[in-house]
């Protein structure tokens, strides 16, 4: 994993990987083929691509007929998009349980923390937990809208904050 270091943005990215007809009859591993012809820097796999090959992933050559008998655009086939979303969704997993170990170590990202160095987001959530009263947690989490402000969900300009105007629509 990469980008899980102490007091900063915490990072995985997600790329395009192969598609292309000319792999439709390409033996090697899935991971040796897309690193080899440069289509990743780096590629690891998952139970899901261990044992596949290029061309399971690339099934459709050059001629081959959809189901309108026209040559489809794609080598694609819904089981490649199914296998590598399968991937995709066990490298997450993965990821995310690294994070919770780096958490758990004391190696905490930029959006947890405080800019002021006196709060921890998870301190302040075990304190609220703590108070076995609804209201008086409610309150506390009032109370520390402003080190909430900090967080964002999404990412580019589609960054939604988490206090916002959908967020306050019952009160």
């Amino acid at each position: 994993m990469k980008d899980f270091e102490h007091d900063t943005k915490w990072t995985y990215a997600m790329e395009k990987t192969a598609e292309n007809k000319k792999y439709a009859t390409d033996n090697r591993k899935f991971s040796d083929g897309v690193l080899a012809d440069g289509i990743h820097k780096m590629f690891t796999d998952s139970p899901v691509t261990d044992k596949l090959l290029m061309k399971d992933i690339c099934y459709r050559g050059q001629g081959f007929l959809g189901q309108h008998g026209k040559e489809t655009k794609t080598s694609w086939d819904t089981l490649s998009y199914t296998l590598i979303q399968a991937h995709n969704v066990y490298q997450h997993m993965i990821a995310v349980q690294e994070a919770n170990r780096r958490y758990d170590q004391g190696i905490k990202p930029k959006m947890v923390m405080d800019p002021h160095g006196h709060l921890n987001f998870s301190d302040i959530v075990d304190e609220i937990f703590s108070l076995k009263d609804r209201e008086k947690s409610l309150a506390m989490i009032d109370q520390y809208d402003k080190f909430w402000q900090q967080f964002r969900v999404g990412q580019g300009f589609s960054v939604i904050k988490t206090v916002n105007a959908h967020t306050m629509c019952e009160q």
